[in-house]
């Protein structure tokens, strides 16, 4: 979480829905929320969810695969993250 928070901070990129406010670049160390698209908590969070339930019963990769794909893909659809998110 530490990470990501970071990497947020550090880029500020801005979100999808608010091209309109800044225009697409790197704005750099910034706490303003529309300039925290990258990379993506959720998807972040997902993914390792879904990693620590592979490396615990590798039975369960496919659901565990579906369920950070689909988080991504939800973020994605709702306009707050782009695909390299």
């Amino acid at each position: 979480g530490a990470l990501v928070q970071g990497g947020k901070w550090l880029s500020g990129r801005p979100r999808p829905d608010s091209v309109t406010l800044f225009p697409e670049r790197l704005y750099g160390p910034t706490k303003t929320g529309k300039l925290l698209s990258f990379p993506s908590g959720h998807t972040a969070t997902s993914t390792a969810t879904g990693v620590s339930l592979i490396a615990a019963a590798p039975v369960v990769v496919v659901p565990a695969t579906i369920y950070a794909v689909s988080v991504g893909w939800a973020r994605m659809q709702l306009g707050r993250h782009y695909p390299l998110d």
